[in-house]
């Protein structure tokens, strides 16, 4: 009898601890804050800068696949209410020459803030090659903007990342606990 109480109890109980290790630790939508831009210490050559409009792809992107999954997507110029995303452009590391120069690469830092303050931060790095020739490497780090989109969502919904976070706050951490 006590066995079949305790095979109910967990059966009862474990779609509960599920949802909870899976839930969104943010529990609104994320907006994004605009505009993205190179941090001061950005690692890129200028010809990166001035050319490949990496921040208007990253925004694009980033707002796109946040609306695409469910988490969030609108553009915000505000740090001040609900749960907002600032990304920011790390490093656009190419040689012209497309995909005969090797990869290219892009890394973004991300910061969480809820109502102001900073809750998670993280970096994601991703690199891009093409297959074709004669594409240019400012498409290749605009596909690499993409994926990374897709790691920044990634970060937003899956709790088990807040406890790899570059911030160990408490809200961090008691968002990401079972």
């Amino acid at each position: 009898m006590i066995r079949h109480v305790v095979v109910l109890a967990a059966a009862l109980l474990a779609p509960a601890a599920y949802a909870i290790r899976d839930a969104v630790p943010p529990t609104k939508p994320v907006a994004l804050l605009t505009p993205i831009g190179f941090s001061d210490h950005a690692t890129s050559m200028e010809w990166i800068k001035s050319e490949c409009e990496l921040p208007k792809t990253v925004q694009a992107d980033v707002a796109q696949v946040l609306r695409d999954t469910g988490v969030g997507g609108d553009l915000t110029d505000s740090l001040a209410s609900g749960y907002v995303i600032k990304v920011v452009i790390e490093r656009a590391n190419a040689q012209k020459g497309g995909s005969l120069s090797g990869p290219k690469t892009l890394s973004l830092s991300v910061n969480l803030y809820g109502d102001g303050v900073l809750l998670r931060s993280t970096e994601v790095s991703g690199e891009s090659r093409s297959i074709n020739v004669f594409a240019g490497s400012c498409l290749s780090l605009q596909r690499a903007s993409g994926k990374l989109a897709q790691h920044v969502s990634e970060w937003l919904r899956n709790v088990d990342y807040a406890k790899g976070d570059h911030l160990a706050t408490r809200p961090a951490l008691a968002a990401s606990a079972p």
